[in-house]
């Protein structure tokens, strides 16, 4: 129960940096990277994960797996956009 109402207030602030952002880009002021942004972009993805096993998986063993799944979800894919990032600027020179 705990987990999921942290899971949800912390998507809340996520949504609230997303409109500063979008703010920001209305005003033509300094936003992040293009691949920050990309992996801005995937945050909601691991929400949605670790909020469906925290209904599906209700006792405390399996909050702490879906904690752990979306852990190394987003290293998974924080990992592949550096490597992305890498051979691009490999291939360019």
């Amino acid at each position: 129960m705990h987990l999921k109402f942290l899971l949800i207030v912390i998507f809340i602030i996520y949504n609230i940096y997303i409109n500063k952002i979008r703010v920001r880009l209305i005003n033509k002021q300094t936003t992040p990277k293009e691949w920050q942004l990309r992996l801005i972009n995937e945050i909601p993805f691991f929400f949605l994960v670790a909020i469906i096993f925290t209904v599906y998986m209700k006792n405390l063993f399996s909050g702490i797996w879906a904690l752990l799944v979306v852990i190394l979800l987003a290293i998974t894919i924080s990992l592949t956009l550096v490597i992305a990032k890498k051979i691009k600027i490999i291939k360019n020179n």
